[in-house]
């Protein structure tokens, strides 16, 4: 909840957000990026973000027990060492029902996270 003060004219102001909304909002962020870009490393999704490492590693998490987000195994390394784990959207996490009318047909299709269309018709 957003902090109230009264301003000299006596009217209540917003000041400053609630870590909650702060929370809500970044998590958001990442999985709108998700979506949008695909599959990304902790280290991209912290670079696209604006957000730190430590930040996205909560944020990931959260995203993972709520079941719309997976990590697994990176694409190869381009460079030395072992590839870091990508983390992507998990298309069954949250699905949508999208209908498209028009004066001779109607489509209806069924979409996940990601763009993954389940089934069209």
């Amino acid at each position: 909840m957003p902090v109230q003060s009264p301003s000299p004219d006596g009217a209540v102001r917003r000041r400053g957000v609630a870590a909650d909304e702060v929370r809500h909002h970044n998590l958001s962020v990442v999985l709108q990026r998700l979506h949008a870009a695909g599959p990304m490393t902790r280290s991209q999704l912290a670079a696209a973000t604006g957000l730190s490492r430590s930040t996205i590693a909560d944020l990931v998490g959260d995203l993972s027990a709520f079941g719309l987000v997976a990590e697994g195994p990176g694409r190869t390394p381009s460079g030395p060492g072992r590839p870091s784990p990508e983390v992507r959207c998990r298309p069954e996490g949250a699905v949508v029902l999208a209908l498209e009318f028009a004066v001779d047909f109607l489509a209806v299709a069924t979409v996940g996270l990601g763009g993954h269309v389940f089934d069209r018709r």
